[in-house]
């Protein structure tokens, strides 16, 4: 199975913090205050949910469907969230490639640290799946790896890709752009911020009104 995080689970927020420190979460996390009166949440690649519980702080009526293929991933997100949390979440263990096949509308999808595991091609079918799963005027939200312009992100990017490829069998081999593939599916960039001295990007997208 490609992208299988069960084995890296219990390390992986270790591993995060010692090689970025608190960045990606500070990308996960800038955001989540423009969620706030939504009524419903598509999230994609979750993980752990290390986000989450601000999520629900900030919205604590919003219905949330969690997608994560990891069971053990999903264990983790579900210690961090109290009864009554998790009753305002529908966790699916599975891949997005199926969970799509249900075909239900949001008012923003969230995909952190997510797109970067599939290629380039297979990415932009992906995102345009996505956005038709928007309502018009919806949020798309993403945070995710630039590809590497400096010596050290080369390096750092090289190391990530081959040990993730060993851990999980990952199925991308390499970071690429992904600005283009979203311009490109006619969502509108509203906001962005930068980590990690720009190797780390979050920002908010919106569908326009057909």
């Amino acid at each position: 199975m490609t992208n299988n995080y069960n084995t890296l689970a219990p390390f992986y927020q270790l591993i995060s913090r010692l090689v970025f420190g608190k960045s990606l979460l500070h990308a996960q996390s800038c955001f989540l205050g423009k969620l706030k009166t939504v009524n419903s949440i598509l999230i994609l690649g979750g993980g752990s949910g290390e986000f989450l519980p601000k999520l629900l702080e900030i919205n604590p009526h919003v219905k949330i469907d969690y997608v994560e293929p990891s069971a053990r991933m999903i264990k983790l997100c579900q210690k961090k969230l109290s009864d009554s949390e998790q009753s305002q979440l529908h966790f699916h263990q599975t891949t997005f490639q199926d969970f799509s096949l249900q075909n239900k509308k949001y008012d923003a999808v969230i995909c952190f640290f997510f797109l970067d595991l599939f290629p380039k091609v297979k990415s932009e079918k992906i995102i345009q799946e996505l956005c038709n799963q928007l309502h018009d005027s919806g949020r798309f939200f993403v945070a995710d790896f630039q590809k590497p312009q400096t010596n050290k992100e080369r390096i750092v990017a090289l190391l990530m890709f081959t040990f993730l490829k060993l851990s999980t069998n990952m199925e991308n081999k390499q970071l690429y752009e992904l600005h283009p593939i979203l311009n490109y599916s006619k969502l509108n960039l509203i906001e962005e911020k930068q980590f990690s001295k720009g190797f780390v990007f979050s920002s908010v997208w919106k569908k326009p009104t057909t």
